[in-house]
């Protein structure tokens, strides 16, 4: 197969805040393109063998014939052509294992996208690769990522589908009643996020997301003792994985609670912590984390947009 004779097998169109003038960080291209290269790979598995592989290595067949190459950047917003090597291995007589899985993969992300069953060839494992993509769109920096094949068929990885493909893989996990007394922190009041973390005063810390119409109850009672009650996933040890809110009230400071734990005042923390006054946000940025300039600025107009989008 040549991958210059003819149009890529497939196409990655990457469209949010973080993508400006067709650039965007290195590091969030990567984990969007790893996520597609192992979904195109699980798929592959399937295939072949009838089931993804979850643990342990791929064989090397399926790696080789699902194997996806950059061949080319077009101008517009982050766009990518993939393909196969110029000498793909073809073990399997008549099947086109690779073309295969890259056509399920879009099938499967456009059919969640209009609310419909992915394909056979999607089972956990396929669900799990493709789930390392939410992390991108999670941050806020990407809103969507679309793939159009060869055959100009598209699928576009939204939020929407990125929602249905937690569920998917939720949907197994073991849900408990479960109820929480700790200290109220970390309150995320984003209307697309709606996160939290409640700190009991043994144990771990305890993920968590609220209803909307918790939101105002939140803001009142940050930083301070509640009880809250709700739906919890269970992690494999018996700690709870994440706690969905249902029920929401303070309690008094337990007794135990040392003066440096109990919740203060943020008038009383900077007349203690005397912090300097400062000018922008970007006071707040090591530059030794970035990779120039220009990735600093990418993410101020990011942040700066989100807050302008953001209700408080």
């Amino acid at each position: 197969m040549s991958a210059t004779s003819q149009d890529p097998v497939l196409r990655l169109i990457v469209h949010g805040p973080l993508v400006g003038q067709a650039r965007m960080p290195l590091a969030e291209l990567a984990e969007l393109a790893e996520g597609i290269q192992q979904a195109v790979r699980q798929i592959g598995s399937v295939i072949q063998s009838g089931s993804s592989r979850v643990a342990g290595k791929l064989s090397a067949s399926v790696e080789a014939a699902t194997r996806l190459e950059l061949i080319g950047l077009t101008e517009g917003s982050a766009s990518l052509a993939v393909d196969f090597p110029l000498e793909v291995p073809r073990p399997f007589t008549g099947l086109d294992l690779g073309a295969l899985a890259v056509d399920s993969l879009v099938s499967g992300i456009e059919a969640l996208g209009s609310g419909e069953t992915s394909p056979d060839d999607w089972d956990d494992g396929v669900y799990r690769a493709i789930s390392t993509v939410n992390k991108a769109l999670d941050r806020g920096g990407v809103t969507s990522i679309a793939l159009v094949t060869r055959s100009k068929r598209t699928g576009s990885y939204t939020k929407t589908v990125g929602e249905r493909v937690k569920r998917r893989l939720e949907r197994d996990r073991p849900m408990e009643f479960i109820e929480v007394v700790g200290r109220l922190m970390m309150v995320d009041f984003h209307a697309d996020k709606r996160r939290c973390r409640i700190e009991p005063q043994r144990g771990r810390a305890v993920e968590c997301t609220y209803p909307l119409d918790l939101r105002n109850d939140l803001r009142e009672l940050a930083q301070q003792y509640v009880h809250a009650d709700g739906y919890a996933e269970m992690r494999p040890d018996g700690d709870i994985q994440r706690l969905s809110i249902l029920r929401l009230a303070p309690v008094s400071t337990p007794a135990g609670a040392t003066a440096e734990s109990a919740p203060r005042a943020i008038e009383a923390l900077v007349e203690d912590q005397e912090p300097p006054p400062f000018g922008s946000a970007r006071d707040f940025i090591d530059p030794e984390l970035w990779d120039g300039e220009e990735e600093v600025d990418a993410f101020l107009e990011w942040v700066n947009e989100a807050r302008s989008q953001a209700t408080l």
